[in-house]
């Protein structure tokens, strides 16, 4: 895929296609308009590769590093942030949350602990949550409606 991404494209499975052509979630389009209102700081800290917070035009850092003998970058938190909003898969999330506590930071879940499967829910618990975090049991999505409701925040 790397070293000839044209030919991969062309090659590849519709998943892989729609992947390339679907427009960023309203969550992400939520954390744009909060970053206008200088309601969240950069960079969004993410382990997916599909480029949404560039999308949107904020920065990203990947928490993973495949190129040095640490997979899990050191994190530094902006000094003026006061939370670590953590949304979505559980992997190296318990990482980035343990240097925001680090450094003083509240981390709040978003997450419905566990995943559609057909038509079951499979149950996924967080792996590391302290007492002093903060869970919202919902998916994303839906925590984005009741955030938008909630504040009097919509699209533009």
């Amino acid at each position: 895929m790397f070293r000839d991404p044209e030919n991969f494209y062309r090659r590849a499975s519709l998943p892989y296609l729609h992947a390339l052509t679907v427009p960023p979630t309203d969550f992400y389009l939520l954390l744009r308009e909060l970053h206008d209102r200088s309601m969240i700081i950069e960079p969004v800290i993410t382990n997916n590769f599909d480029g949404f917070a560039t999308l949107v035009g904020l920065s990203e850092r990947y928490i993973r590093e495949y190129t040095t003998t640490r997979l899990v970058p050191k994190i530094d938190f902006h000094p003026e942030a006061k939370s670590l909003l953590v949304v979505g898969a559980h992997a190296d999330r318990r990482r980035v949350a343990e240097a925001a506590r680090n450094q003083g930071l509240k981390v709040i879940y978003v997450d419905p602990e566990g995943y559609e499967e057909g038509r079951k829910f499979r149950p996924y618990p967080l792996e590391a949550p302290q007492d002093s975090d903060m869970l919202i049991r919902m998916k994303a999505c839906g925590f984005t409606r009741l955030f938008r409701k909630t504040y009097n925040i919509y699209s533009p």
